[in-house]
């Protein structure tokens, strides 16, 4: 079931985020939201998140915000709304406010007060994280236009757009590595724009670095698995101090090259004469290659 998401307008500036799993007990809840490094996710490579930092990211925002866990006890769900916030020694704190029998489905919500003039970046920033999920999230409150995307090239692993959503795009006049321009790594669907030149100083090898340029040259965008690349422990970027970010991009990109060499050769060779050839490839294929 996809999750929930509010975005503030200006009758209601609260964003929260409901999904429909199976809540946190009391008994875990403090410990979640204001021990640093803990999660219930630690042990699996099978989820997103094990950091223990994902649970206090709205401290990075605000002093305070709502936490609301519906759990199943017995035969009835139990509704607990706790209150988030920074104390008079700067430290996080967790309060109990309300306590009730709900016939609500379990979840969590976690609910944060949008501050005046965020409204529009809160959902820019929805948008464009969520815009490549394969199940996007349920929007209330407001709406989003979700861009389409048709792939010019594809493999199982990878893929270059064909056309330029404007209303994606439109983001690059403020965050340029956003733009649908850039070669991004899609990890569990989350996208995280690809520094070249990280990548190009750690590689060693001569052809391995000029093949690889000449694919990051490309809008493409990589798929990976957690665990397959590092992550800084802020989430917000790819970790390019773990060999294993850069051995994954470059082993990826020597999977590419084949298969993107092919779908070029395969769209000359359907052409039905040489005129449409050459315009097929000054029109399409050089424009992609630089």
């Amino acid at each position: 079931r996809a999750i929930e998401i509010k975005l503030p307008n200006r009758f209601d500036p609260v964003f929260h985020v409901r999904d429909w799993g199976r809540g946190i007990t009391p008994e875990n809840m403090r410990t979640v939201y204001v021990n640093y490094g803990v999660s219930t996710k630690r042990d699996s490579n099978e989820q997103t998140g094990g950091f223990g930092l994902g649970s206090k990211t709205p401290w990075s925002y605000t002093d305070s915000f709502t936490v609301t866990s519906i759990t199943e006890e017995g035969d009835h769900n139990v509704k607990r709304q706790y209150a988030a916030y920074i104390d008079e020694t700067n430290r996080g704190k967790l309060s109990l406010i309300t306590s009730e029998p709900t016939s609500e489905h379990t979840g969590l919500t976690v609910a944060v007060g949008c501050k005046p003039g965020d409204i529009e970046t809160f959902a820019m920033w929805t948008k464009y994280i969520m815009s490549w999920w394969k199940v996007r999230p349920v929007i209330v409150g407001d709406q989003i236009d979700w861009p389409t995307f048709e792939y010019q090239y594809e493999g199982d692993d990878w893929f270059i757009i064909k056309n330029t959503d404007r209303g994606y795009n439109s983001y690059s006049s403020v965050h340029n590595e956003m733009s649908l321009d850039s070669p991004m790594v899609l990890l569990d669907e989350i996208p995280y724009p690809i520094d070249k030149r990280s990548i190009e100083q750690s590689v060693k090898d001569s052809d391995k670095k000029e093949l690889t340029n000449a694919i990051l040259r490309l809008p493409i965008k990589i798929k990976f698995g957690v665990g397959d690349v590092g992550i800084i422990a802020s989430r917000e970027g790819l970790d390019y101090g773990q060999q294993k970010t850069i051995d994954g991009i470059v082993k990826r990109v020597g999977t590419i090259v084949d298969g993107f060499t092919e779908q070029c050769e395969q769209q000359v060779k359907d052409c039905k004469n040489l005129w449409e050839a050459y315009t097929k490839y000054i029109g399409e294929i050089k424009p992609q290659l630089g």
